[in-house]
């Protein structure tokens, strides 16, 4: 029983260095080199640029330490650019009336997480149909680099009224042949 001890130390310390690893640098401009999948209708993007917005929380006298709070993304699909900024953690927003004038009530959710290496995305949309219905549509994106530093985007989506569709993106750094 003397081993148990150093065994659940060992664990404890690969835990507290698995926690201290920085994520992978997703970090610059990325070209489409391959896209795979059901990815009919999605529209995919020709370029992404990826700029990871950190927040310094250095105390005065402190040694500097910083954390990923936000990603700017900006999607290039054959010419047309569009940015979004996602934050990380979880959250999401409920519609409701606006200026004296009902709304459909759509509801949102979101949470964007590293998991290990893996950058995750997940987005959620629900609103209601006239009919008293609700309409619901989800995407969820794995992004990671593979063997060779290509980043590969693994997304799910599931539309109303549509089975759920699986396809992966493949993008390599614009520096790089």
């Amino acid at each position: 029983m003397s081993g148990v001890p150093a065994v659940v130390c060992l664990f404890a310390s690969l835990a507290t260095i698995a926690q201290a690893q920085s994520p992978p640098d997703l970090s610059g401009r990325w070209l489409l080199v391959e896209a795979t999948g059901e990815i009919d209708g999605w529209d995919v993007a020709d370029a992404v640029t990826l700029q990871p917005v950190a927040v310094d929380t250095t105390a005065a006298g402190a040694s500097r330490r910083s954390f990923l709070r936000e990603l700017r993304i900006e999607r290039t699909t054959r010419g047309a650019i569009r940015v979004e900024t996602l934050r990380f953690g979880q959250g999401g927003a409920v519609g409701g009336i606006a200026g004296g004038t009902p709304m459909s009530e759509p509801q949102s959710q979101w949470a964007v997480r590293w998991m290990g290496e893996r950058l995750l995305i997940w987005t959620s949309t629900t609103s209601r149909t006239s009919g008293g219905g609700e309409r619901e549509s989800e995407r969820a994106q794995e992004w990671s680099l593979d063997a060779f530093g290509r980043l590969v985007m693994a997304v799910r989506t599931r539309d109303p009224g549509q089975a759920s569709r699986r396809g992966r993106l493949l993008y390599r750094r614009a520096d790089r042949p």
